[in-house]
């Protein structure tokens, strides 16, 4: 179960422009995708929830540094094998294809199953949507010209969302 307050951290370089480490480790911290090293002072250490659509992403993890998976489905036909992990609902991912031009990032659609869980304190670290790469990624792998995502889209529908709830984006 995902109570409130929460954390959620992105994987924008950006986020190593502030020291949020601290900030971070106060509250159940979900992080997004692949995070191979943690550099304390800049993404903190917490980890509660890793937010993946990607099972073999979630695979390449030696050791499970996370409680629950959330499963970050994009089409309603998406299984999670994991059975322990949460799945984002058929409402959060019919709703997310109305509002956005291309397919929801991680990113997006866990933002939006948080508020299908009305959770009402979200601190939001590492979103920038494409402003500055991934810190994870090089140059070459993140300039990808058939990227599935429309940043610019998500970020207006995703800036609405937090506006809307009042939840802090942290940049």
């Amino acid at each position: 179960m995902i109570t409130s307050p929460i954390n959620v951290i992105g994987n924008a370089k950006s986020l190593f422009d502030q020291n949020y480490g601290e900030l971070i480790d106060l509250y159940p911290t979900v992080r997004i995708n692949y995070v191979d090293k943690l550099v304390p002072e800049k993404q903190g250490t917490r980890w509660d929830y890793l937010a993946s659509s990607q099972m073999g992403l979630v695979s390449k993890y030696k050791d499970k540094k996370w409680h629950t998976l959330i499963f970050t489905r994009w089409q309603t036909n998406h299984q999670c094998k994991d059975k322990s992990a949460l799945s984002v609902p058929d409402k959060v991912v019919l709703s997310l294809k109305e509002k956005q031009q291309k397919r929801p990032s991680t990113g997006s659609t866990l933002l939006h199953y948080l508020d299908y869980l009305d959770i009402e304190q979200v601190n939001i670290f590492g979103f920038d949507w494409k402003q500055t790469n991934s810190f994870y990624q090089d140059e070459a792998t993140e300039k990808r010209v058939n990227t599935p995502h429309d940043y610019t889209d998500e970020r207006n529908v995703c800036t609405q969302l937090i506006e809307k709830r009042g939840w802090k984006l942290y940049q």
